[in-house]
């Protein structure tokens, strides 16, 4: 998987450059483990708020990687976005 999103993340940075569009790709957190390397720990695997948290950085070309925390679906980061840019820019088109 790692390969894969670094594939994608590559040909949107060759997009950004060609187009210079702001882009963020957001990869899905639903489905992600807490067990380590070393295994679980004691006690019950319960996700914690940092867990939760959504981790963003930014590429050496600009692209915005987001990877949404643990039980949160990409498609429901991407709404709130969204709706965040909507109110934002009072729904008109920017760019």
């Amino acid at each position: 998987p790692h390969r894969a999103r670094q594939l994608l993340v590559d040909d949107l940075e060759q997009l950004r450059s060609l187009k210079g569009w702001r882009i963020e790709v957001v990869f899905d957190g639903t489905g992600r483990s807490l067990t380590g390397p070393l295994g679980a720990g004691p006690g019950p695997q319960r996700p914690t708020a940092h867990d939760r948290d959504s981790k963003a950085s930014v590429s050496r070309h600009g692209v915005r990687t987001v990877f949404t925390g643990v039980g949160v679906e990409a498609d429901s980061y991407i709404e709130a976005r969204c709706a965040k840019a909507k109110n934002i820019t009072d729904g008109r088109l920017t760019g």
